[in-house]
């Protein structure tokens, strides 16, 4: 593993693990954020994170299709490790990249017609009704 970015991720997933003690679910989020940022330069040459290697990094992301929002993951991700890679003393200055606008996403609400299945909804709330009397009689009773 000659790859000094490689070793330095190595190094910053196991200070989140042990130090941090980050989810194995957040250290998934990293290795994939990782991973993206690695295959968007050629021959696996990434350098270590500057603010136009970022920028370069997300435009590429763009570029292959990705959403705003799995792009601002990507972010999210990479600005730890930047943050990290700062107090550690791998880069001079601390590089902060700030989150893609995303577009709002209305659902459109359609109104509840009367059906069928009323009578049976009144039928199941009767019987929530009864299930709550009896917990609130049985813990009343301890």
């Amino acid at each position: 593993m000659n790859n000094p970015l490689a070793m330095l991720t190595d190094q910053f997933l196991k200070e989140r693990t042990y130090l941090k003690n980050v989810t194995p679910a957040t250290l998934v989020w990293y290795r994939v954020a990782f991973k993206s940022y690695r295959a968007s330069f050629a021959n696996d040459t990434a350098p270590l994170p500057t603010k136009a290697a970022l920028r370069d990094f997300v435009v590429k992301q763009r570029e292959h299709g990705l959403r705003a929002v799995t792009v601002n993951t990507y972010i999210g991700a990479m600005n730890a490790f930047c943050v990290w890679l700062f107090t550690e003393g791998h880069i001079a200055e601390r590089v902060k990249l700030s989150k893609l606008r995303v577009e709002m996403r209305m659902l459109s609400v359609v109104p509840a017609k009367k059906s069928i299945w009323s009578p049976i909804r009144a039928f199941s709330s009767r019987w929530k009704d009864l299930a709550r009397r009896q917990v609130a009689v049985a813990v009343g009773a301890r």
